[in-house]
């Protein structure tokens, strides 16, 4: 049963790698797709409660290579209106935009969650290579 262990954590251990690079991954293709430029802000409407924040319905005027009179986006906190965020829209019809930011957010959480599982599952094999051998000493 014990040398199940090792075996059943790096699965699981994997497993969760695989899925976090799928999201960067997945995440990375749609914004190769975007168009990015600005918006400046018009206004925020307060939208729900949460944990970390709340959050808030923004709405401004999209510009980069075309004008969009209204796109609107989900922002962690309000913003003030005139204030100006990187975005990015799929086109001149798309009337909701995605902040750049989140794009960035995505890749340090699901980057950084891949090399800590990583890390872990060395760690569990170095740990269990180091006992075999020091049990097979100690007989």
């Amino acid at each position: 049963m014990r040398n199940w262990f090792p075996i059943g954590l790096t699965i699981l251990l994997v497993a969760g790698v695989a899925g976090l690079l799928t999201v960067a991954v997945r995440g990375a293709l749609h914004d190769r797709d975007q168009v990015r430029g600005t918006v400046t802000v018009t206004g925020c409407t307060f939208e729900a409660y949460g944990r970390h924040g709340d959050t808030y319905l923004c709405r401004g005027r999209f510009a980069g290579p075309f004008d969009i009179p209204e796109v609107t986006f989900a922002n962690l906190g309000e913003l003030t209106a005139g204030t100006t965020v990187a975005a990015a829209v799929s086109g001149p019809g798309d009337t909701s935009a995605d902040l750049v930011s989140e794009g960035y957010w995505r890749l340090v959480v699901t980057i950084g969650g891949s090399i800590a599982l990583l890390v872990i599952l060395v760690l569990v094999w170095r740990t269990r290579r180091h006992s075999a051998r020091s049990g097979s000493l100690a007989r």
